[in-house]
């Protein structure tokens, strides 16, 4: 600040400066006047320390400084004028002038202008003008009036620069001068801005948006966004013009304009003010209205005298300074213009007209509140400026003058309409008739604009009507202004489709052409537009929606004046609607008609007008029907009977003749369109079209307005006319199928689609106001619904290949040029975007400022897809489905409606082809969104239903089924779901009471128990007690509005608010259901099969949604299936079935007692029934046992239903029909029941439950002997199973009814249909005639009952096996038990291979039964070991025998034996023993493996250890049989007596088969001997019984080596043999009773023998291998060794003579050494090595170690034993030697140089190795002759000596081996016997 006052300064002193240089001694005076004023401004520099002192310094000495610049102004040096003029203006500018200098500033610059200075002089004093008014606020009276003069003189200049400064600067001052205004008054009402006015106006800019008039408030709360923003834009252009746009020159520049340049250095704004709605509020309320109106003349004459009396009073004396300037301002402004003279501004002041104009709009326009808030500027209205107004139409009315005239008006009438009425009403008079044809055609647009603007406002058009058109009023400015614009457009029906486009009309306006003084090109297209702004900006005034009133007695008047205003102006709205929906193909443009068209005909519903209502569908419908409909619907009315509301009809033709009367009127006048002869001949046409199209709602012939309305749409070149039909149709009759392909082939339109989505709104919106016109709009539904069916069709097949042709293009776009409606190319359509129901405004068009769209643009054409048809289909159905918004009264309306379109659909002739199912359909989507009311309105449904099921087209019949389905399903749902939701809710609100009662109880104890207590101790348990059970409470109370929102919300289709859900929740369920499915049976009475089939889908589905819900349906449900299960039809059945299915497993506990008996009843007749053998069969086994689970739940209630003894039985379908209402043709109908046999009938005295019981069992009983053998097995299976279920539920008696009245009595017939049946061959019979080839197993009708007679006997044991314990209770179980087991061993016996081996399986099961072989029970185990017995004979009888049966048999006496064997005596184990002895000669297939009954007798023979004396020998001689009859042992060796065996062989039967198959067995029992033999639990004394027996055997089963050399059974003895002598000889040594020395000495003879025999037999001559050789040689050795160790060295055998048996043991060994000649060199070898051991001191260790345990009880000494042995064997054994040796040194002296065989020197040198090793015994050796004296007591190897000769004869031999033996020999002799 201080930089900017210095600078100041600076500037000034160097301009004073230059002003002083440049006077020098010319103007001395300026030149002294320049100094001082530089000492001033030094003085001043020098006096102020801050800026602000400065600035007061300077403003106070300001007459000095400016004193120097005055005088240069007033000099004629230029230069010096300059500088002075550019110092002025700083000066003023810095605030730095007094208010005494500014008349001495403006008389300089008022000099400077009248010299005539320079351009840039002037300009500058503009320029300081413009600051000085700006920085001045002081400035009033005379300076502001010569400011002002100088403004408006430099206005006038002739120079172009300075007029168009001025023209930029003068509408800153004026709005400078009424913003001053504005701020005096709020100043004076405390309402001063912030800041302070001066800053605001030097800071802001000029702007666009200056104000907004009270009118546009209001639509800111009432009209759409779209409106507000063209009002918006349309304000704004007129009240800124001025500012933005260029002025135009004075009246004497003969019209001729030139632009000027904006000022962007200076730029203002207004401050608006509030409370602008509430003054034109009150004064719109206390303005009068006048009844006529008043002439030109008159108005002017009144406004000069008041004009006259205002002059003489000065009404501005009591204004205060700022609004008297303002208002003289202005009475001046009125003057200059209306050329006269001034009163406040000098007489000689002047000014053009249109700017004048210009001046005047822009101040009512921005400054409008001020002519509200102050009265002298009101009468300023009504005395000057109307006058002015009026005045100026007596001046020529060219184009430049009339733009700005009209913008006055307009804004005059938009402003100040409200308290200025007459003059207003004067105005659009005069506005009115500049619509007259012979005005010029921009006065009739530039009228059009200024209508557009009002129209704009709804406010604004009611204010017309209340003044000028309401309770008859003369004036009738709103309805003539209506007439005006619709007469208007119907003017222009001559013009071509082209043309019919909408632009956007708020940048082309003539009224924004202020610098044009010609008239501008107007296009078509402009007025089109314009025109049709105007409509709906009038349909929006009328509607009720933009109704600003709140109070009811306003809203009342509101009605009043809106219905007025409808019946004025819908004549015309409708004729204009009608001619631009004809003739346009632009989208844009369609859819701001119709919505127009949509707007009015709601307004009219709702006013209850029904003649505009009904003319205005019919256009509607009209427009959105196509002419190729229209031909479909009137050939196809002439086949049905069609009744139209007589109400319609005389609305419509009312309709007819008004828009008929206004039409024709205004056709002949048209200023644009073509002459009058293309007009006629348009007529003639339109005629000739009325004549051959009617309208779709009625198909008589008188004209309406529809028809009128058609005549100016154009016809499309290729729809068909009614000659082309009657042509295709001789009758007169037109097949629907071939109309559609017709239709198929036309395409709607963006119009046809626009229009039937608004048709949709209309539909929606207004449904409870349409009443009887609903039949016109379901008639234009049903032809677009075909329209649509067709189209899908044609899709799907086209698979969505097809291109459009270029010749097709052509056709459309041609067709679009005409106007035409049908547009082929290929399988595509020609439709608009998709978009909601609701029409998008204008605003959203974005067209180009100055070009019109060409059609193709316009119409914007799009191929329809999957998109555009669905939304029309959900429209369509969404329609009908918000039909629950209606009341009753609308809602059967509609009904009646589709009833009508149902009746002619189905009185249509063509039934075979295709129907209508149009009405019908949406008579089900009506009835399905009224469900809450569904038993007020079912009468007028019921009877289509029926109708449709019984017509003879199928597709009606599958509907009807379908519809009533869907209502039954919907009905049970909502109220199932609405009850659920309240009884939650009812519980959630108890459960809350009951927590604040228990919240109030604990706060009254704890309040109670702390009384003494202090007052914070005391609120401390209170508070927190709130504390924690507030979120409890909150918790409840949200969880009861969720419950609230979620009641509200079920079904929304449905139910919307409170009195559905109280309706819905009243209706009868019981009655509903009732009624619904008396016509469901209705249904199925019907003689065609698909009714019946839909019936039973039916039935299916609603179980299967809403079973649970069912009550009093059941009856009739359980008797439609009962009838349908007795037919032949498979689809019938079939689908039956699948109900009872799910009534079985799902809703039995819905079923009354009666209903379940009439179950079993059906479930029975489903099983019996032969159509469908897999329905019988799922019935047999799923459903009974479903049914009977249910029973038993129902058994174990003890509260259930069932367990009570009522004695009654009614019949459930009779007493259904006798509560129905609905009574058409039930009487004659049979209707099937529970039969009268059934025991639900005769047993009556018991309960029910039991009733039940009896009534399923004795179903299945009859079911178990059906024909079929899978029903009854499965009827068997499924018995039994429930039996084995639920057995414990049933009493004692009922047990014993059901074993010997059911289950025995089964068994016993089916036993005789067994044995009845036929053994031929058979096939299944599957029913239908389907023959199923059977399995060889069951081939035969014997076969098959043979499975069932299995069946029912395993039920029976399981029977007893699971409840033994019961049954045994029972008094007659003895004689079951007995009864059974006969069953079983009869069974067992039979031919039939499959009952025996179930009847042994079942018999395997009773031994496996724990609680039936149990000790407490021996006599049942008796019995079933006496039925196993008697079993056996014939079980193992080769030739009977069969091994599955036998297995089980064997499997049987296994388990029982196991079971009973501890309680097994000695005879029983005999009678097991005689069962198991057969087992092991059971002999199988192959000779290598067991045989099972083999295998299972070793098994038992193995397992019977431990075993007592008396049984041990049979079981031995058992297995003793089994290896002699392997081994083919003729004669046995043993003969069991008593005293050893009591067991008795049974026959053996004769031998069929090679020995070779009892090889398997013999080695086993072999193998098994040894096991028993030498079992831990075997003793001595049992061995002793059987061990001659044994060795008598296995003797004889050695020596099969030599007689079956291959078979291992010889081995196995062998090895056995060897194994049983140390047990078996230490058994026999010991005493017993049966033993003694004789029987000892035969069994050691016997063994010696047995031995003997098979190791000195001779060998076969085998061709084997030497290892085989071997191998067989190893079993000698073995036998030889166990003689050696076992036999001759057992000690105390007790035998009469022991050295006999040891003299042949020891002859065995001997011979046994001479067997190397044959071979057998082992066994020599062995030989020899045991006799040398024996007499060798090792092998008497090892004997005396063998003998420690033995008990020598008659002292004997092992060890002397052993010696007495040793000498036995040692002479033998001596002489073998010398007798081999001396062989050797015979044959080898004879060999010469050939040397002996191989064997003969291995026995040589393995002699002389047991030789040289051999250390006898001390006394065992005795030398043959005396010669001892070398033999020393303690010598070993006396034996050397004695074969010391032939040891010698043996030095000669060749073999080095043999040589080196007899070295070491011979050594020893040296050392023993020399001592060398």
């Amino acid at each position: 600040m201080e930089k900017n006052k210095s600078a100041l300064l600076s500037f000034l002193e160097m301009d004073l400066r230059n002003i002083s240089s440049e006077a020098r001694n010319k103007l001395l005076n300026i030149k002294e006047a320049s100094e001082r004023g530089i000492l001033y401004i030094k003085y001043l520099q020098e006096q102020s320390a801050t800026p602000e002192i400065l600035l007061q310094n300077l403003k106070s000495k300001s007459d000095e400084i400016l004193k120097p610049f005055l005088m240069a102004l007033e000099s004629k040096n230029q230069k010096m004028i300059s500088l002075a003029i550019g110092s002025v203006l700083k000066l003023i500018s810095h605030s730095a002038i007094s208010n005494s200098s500014i008349p001495s500033i403006l008389s300089k610059m008022q000099l400077l202008i009248d010299v005539g200075s320079d351009e840039s002089i002037q300009l500058k004093v503009l320029q300081g003008l413009l600051v000085l008014i700006t920085t001045v606020p002081d400035i009033h009276d005379e300076e502001l009036s010569q400011l002002l003069v100088l403004c408006f003189r430099l206005h006038g200049s002739k120079n172009t620069s300075i007029q168009s400064t001025s023209s930029a600067t003068l509408p800153q001052i004026i709005r400078i001068i009424f913003d001053r205004v504005s701020v005096e008054m709020n100043t004076t009402t405390k309402e001063i801005l912030s800041s302070p006015v001066t800053t605001k106006l030097i800071n802001s800019k000029s702007s666009d948006n200056i104000t907004l008039n009270n009118n546009n408030n209001n639509n800111n709360n009432n009209n759409n966004n779209n409106n507000n923003n063209n009002n918006n834009n349309q304000d704004d252009s007129l009240s800124t013009t001025s500012d933005s746009t260029t002025t135009t020159k004075n009246d004497d520049n003969t019209g001729t304009t030139t632009p000027t340049t904006e000022n962007t250095d200076t730029k203002t704004t207004t401050v608006t003010t509030e409370a602008t709605d509430t003054k034109t509020t009150t004064t719109d309320n206390q303005s009068p209205q006048l009844k006529s109106s008043p002439s030109t003349t008159n108005v002017v004459q009144q406004q000069q005298q008041q004009h006259q009396q205002h002059n003489k009073n000065k009404p501005w004396s009591n204004l205060k300074p700022s609004a008297k300037d303002a208002y003289l301002l202005l009475q001046d402004l009125c003057y200059i213009t209306g050329s006269d003279s001034p009163e406040w501004l000098p007489h000689t002041t002047t000014i053009s007209r249109a700017s004048g104009l210009d001046f005047i709009e822009m101040i009512i326009s921005v400054h409008y509140d001020i002519f509200f808030k102050l009265e002298e500027f009101k009468n300023l209205l009504k005395d000057k400026i109307c006058p002015l107004l009026i005045k100026n139409f007596k001046f020529k009315m060219d184009f430049y003058h009339t733009v700005r005239l009209i913008r006055v008006i307009t804004q005059f009438i938009c402003k100040f309409s409200s308290i200025m009425v007459t003059e207003s009403d004067v105005l659009l008079t005069k506005t009115i008739k500049m619509m007259d044809l012979d005005q010029p055609i921009w006065t009739q647009i530039l009228a059009l604009e200024s209508f557009r603007i009002y129209s704009e406002d709804p406010n604004l058009l009611r204010l017309f009507f209340k003044n000028y058109d309401k309770d008859n009023n003369s004036a009738k400015i709103f309805e003539t202004m209506t007439i005006a614009i619709g007469k208007y457009v119907q003017n222009l029906y001559g013009l071509d489709s082209s043309h019919f486009v909408l632009v956007q009309t708020s940048k082309n306006r003539l009224m924004d052409l202020l610098w044009q003084s010609e008239v501008p090109v107007i296009k078509e297209s402009y007025i089109i537009s314009v025109c049709t702004e105007c409509i709906n900006g009038i349909v929006n005034a009328v509607s009720k929606i933009n109704n600003p009133d709140n109070s009811a007695q306003q809203y009342s008047d509101s009605l009043e004046i809106f219905t007025q205003m409808a019946n004025s102006c819908w004549v015309s709205i409708l004729g204009g609607i009608s001619m631009l929906l004809g003739k346009t193909n632009d989208e844009a443009l369609i859819q701001m008609v119709l919505k127009s068209l949509q707007s009015f005909t709601n307004t009219c519903g709702d006013l209850h007008l029904s003649a505009p209502r009904d003319a205005l569908l019919t256009c509607l419908c009209k427009t959105t029907t196509l002419p190729s409909f229209e031909l479909l619907n009137s050939n196809l009315n002439l086949n049905a009977t069609t009744t139209t509301t007589t109400t319609t009809n005389t609305n419509i033709n009312n309709t007819n003749n008004i828009n008929n009367t206004n039409i024709n009127t205004n056709i002949n006048t048209n200023n644009i369109n073509n002459s009058e002869q293309q007009q006629q001949q348009q007529q003639q046409q339109q005629q000739q079209q009325q004549q051959q199209i009617q309208s779709p709602s009625t198909s008589t012939s008188t004209p309406t307005s529809s028809n009128i309305i058609s005549s100016q749409q154009s016809t499309p070149s290729n729809s068909l006319t009614p000659q082309q039909l009657s042509q295709n149709n001789k009758d007169g009759q037109i097949s629907i199928n071939t109309m559609e392909e017709k239709l198929s082939n036309f395409y709607p339109t963006t119009k046809n689609i626009l229009s039937v989505k608004i048709l949709f709104n209309i539909a929606h919106c207004m449904g409870s106001l349409l009443d009887e016109s609903w039949i016109l709009v379901l008639e234009t539904l049903e032809t677009w619904n075909r329209f649509l069916e067709s189209f899908l069709k044609k899709k799907e097949n086209s698979n969505n290949t097809q291109t459009t042709t270029g010749t097709g293009n052509n056709n459309n776009n041609n067709n679009n040029n005409s106007g035409g409606s049908g547009n082929k190319s290929g399988d595509n359509i020609i439709l608009p975007n998709p978009s909601s129901l609701s029409i998008t405004n204008n605003n959203n068009i974005n067209n180009n400022n100055e070009n019109t769209s060409s059609p193709k643009e316009t119409s914007s054409p799009r191929t329809i897809g999957s998109s555009e048809v669905p939304i029309l289909m959900n429209s369509m159905d969404n329609l009908f489905r918000s039909s629950s918004q209606l009341d009753l009264r609308s809602c059967q309306y509609l009904l009646e409606a589709l009833g009508k379109l149902c009746t002619q659909s189905f009185n249509l002739k063509s039934f075979n082809s295709t129907p209508n199912m149009f009405g019908i359909s949406k008579l089900r989507e009506t009835a399905l969104a009224n469900l809450y009311r569904i038993d007020t309105i079912w009468p007028l449904i019921s009877d289509h239903i029926i109708d449709a099921g019984n017509h003879r087209n199928p597709l009606f019949r599958k509907y009807s089924v379908e519809f009533l389905n869907s209502i039954i399903k919907s009905t049970i749902s909502l109220q199932q779901s609405q009850q659920l939701l309240q009884l939650q809710k009812e519980k959630l609100l108890l459960q809350q009471q009951e927590k604040e009662k228990e919240k109030d109880n604990s706060s009254l104890n704890s309040s109670e128990s702390n009384e003494d207590q202090s007052s914070d101790v005391t609120n401390s348990p209170v508070s927190t007690t709130t504390t924690t059970t507030s979120p409890t409470t909150t918790t409840t109370t949200s969880t009861i509005n969720i419950l609230n929102s979620n009641l509200s919300s079920i079904n929304s289709q449905f139910i919307e608010n409170y009195e559905f859900e109280k309706e819905l929740l009243e209706l009868d369920k019981n009655q509903i259901q009732l009624e619904f499915f008396t016509t469901l049976e209705e249904l199925s009475f019907s003689t065609s099969n698909d009714t019946k089939e839909k019936v039973l889908e039916s039935i299916n589905s609603i179980l299967s949604t809403s079973g649970q819900s069912l009550t009093t349906s059941w009856p009739i449900i359980l008797s439609i299936l009962l009838r349908m299960s007795k037919c032949n039809e498979k689809r019938f059945i079939s689908l039956s079935f699948s109900s009872l299915e799910l009534i079985c497993n799902e809703f039995l506990s819905n079923l009354t007692p009666e209903c379940l008996a009439l179950t079993i009843e059906l479930i029975e007749s489903f099983v019996s029934q032969k159509a469908d053998i897999n329905i019988s069969l799922t019935g047999s086994s799923g459903l009974l046992t479903d049914l009977t689970y249910f029973l038993a739940n129902e058994n174990s209630i003890k509260t259930s239903k069932y367990q009570v003894s009522d004695g009654k039985a009614i019949d459930p379908v009779k007493e259904s029909h006798s509560q129905c209402r609905f009574t058409k043709t039930l009487n004659s109908r049979i209707r099937p029941s529970i039969s009268e046999s059934s025991p639900f009938f005769k047993e009556r005295n018991k309960s029910l439950i039991d009733r039940m019981w009896l009534c399923s069992f004795n179903s299945m009983k009859t079911l178990c002997i059906d024909v079929r053998p899978a029903i009854r097995n499965g009827v068997v299976v499924s018995l039994f199973q429930i039996l084995t279920t639920y057995f414990h539920l049933f009493e004692k008696e009922l047990l014993d009814v059901i074993l010997w009245s059911i289950l025995f009595p089964l068994i016993q017939e089916i036993k005789s249909f067994s044995e009845k049946a036929d053994q031929e061959r058979i096939d299944s019979d599957l029913g239908g005639g389907v023959m199923l080839l059977v399995h060889h197993s069951r081939n035969t009708a014997q076969k098959q009952w043979d499975e069932t007679q299995v069946l029912s006997i395993g039920g029976m044991v399981r029977i007893f096996k699971t409840f033994f314990d019961q049954l045994f209770t029972l008094p007659t179980f003895d004689a079951a038990w007995s009864t059974l087991l006969n069953h079983l061993q009869t069974e067992s016996k039979s031919s039939s291979k499959e009952v025996s081996l179930t009847s042994l399986s079942f018999i395997h099961e009773i031994v496996n039964t724990p609680s039936i072989i149990d000790p407490s029970h021996p006599q049942l185990a008796e019995s079933i070991w006496e039925c196993l017995l008697h079993l056996s004979p014939k079980l193992f009888d080769p030739q009977n025998s069969v091994p599955k049966s036998l297995s089980v048999y064997i499997k049987v006496f296994t388990d029982l034996f196991n079971k009973t064997r501890p309680q097994l005596n000695h005879s029983q184990m005999n009678r097991a023993l005689e069962i198991i002895f057969p087992m092991g000669l059971f002999i199988g297939d192959s000779s290598t493996v067991l045989s099972n009954p083999q295998t299972h007798a070793i098994q038992l023979i193995k397992s019977l250890p431990p075993i007592t004396v008396d049984i041990f020998p049979s079981v031995i001689s058992i297995l003793l049989k089994y290896i002699s009859i392997g081994i083919n042992m003729v004669s046995p060796p043993f003969t069991p007596t008593s005293a050893t065996c009591d067991f008795i062989f049974p026959p053996q039967t004769p031998i069929t088969k090679d020995l070779v198959y009892y090889s398997t067995i013999t080695e086993q029992s072999i193998d098994l001997i040894y096991e028993l033999f030498s079992h831990s639990s075997t003793t001595d004394e049992m061995r002793s019984l059987v061990f001659e027996d044994i060795i008598k055997v296995l003797g004889a089963s050695m020596l099969t080596k030599y007689q079956k050399y291959h078979s291992t059974i010889w081995k196995l003895s062998v090895s056995n043999l060897i194994k049983l002598l140390p047990s078996g000889l230490l058994a026999i040594n010991i005493d017993s009773n049966h033993l003694n020395d004789i029987k000892r000495n035969i069994i050691w003879t016997e063994l010696i023998d047995s031995i003997q025999t098979f190791i000195l037999h001779e060998r076969p001559n085998h061709q084997i291998s030497p290892e085989k050789r071997l191998e067989e040689d190893q079993y000698d050795i073995d036998l030889i060794n166990a003689i050696s160790k076992e036999m001759v060295g057992f000690s105390g055998i007790k035998v009469e003579r022991v050295s006999i048996i040891r003299d042949r043991l020891v002859e065995i060994l001997q011979e046994g050494s001479v067997l190397s000649a044959q071979g057998r060199e082992k066994v020599a070898q062995s030989c020899y090595r045991n006799m040398f051991s024996i007499c060798s001191t090792t092998n008497n260790n090892n004997n005396n170690n063998n003998n420690n345990n033995n008990d020598n009880k008659d002292g004997n000494n092992p060890a002397s034993e052993s010696i007495e042995i040793a000498k036995v064997v040692l002479p033998v054994v001596l002489k073998r030697c010398k007798d081999v040796l001396t062989r050797f040194v015979i044959d080898e002296r004879q060999s010469g140089n050939y040397p002996l065989p191989r064997y003969r020197l291995s026995e040589i040198s393995f002699i002389l190795k047991e030789i040289y090793e051999l250390q006898l015994q001390s006394g065992v050796y005795q030398p043959l002759n005396n010669n001892t004296s070398i033999i020393k007591p303690e010598c070993k190897r006396p034996h050397l000596l004695e074969l010391y000769t032939i040891l010698c004869d043996c030095i000669c031999t060749s073999e080095k081996e043999i040589k080196e033996l007899l070295k070491n020999i011979f050594l020893i002799i040296s050392k023993e016997f020399l001592n060398l």
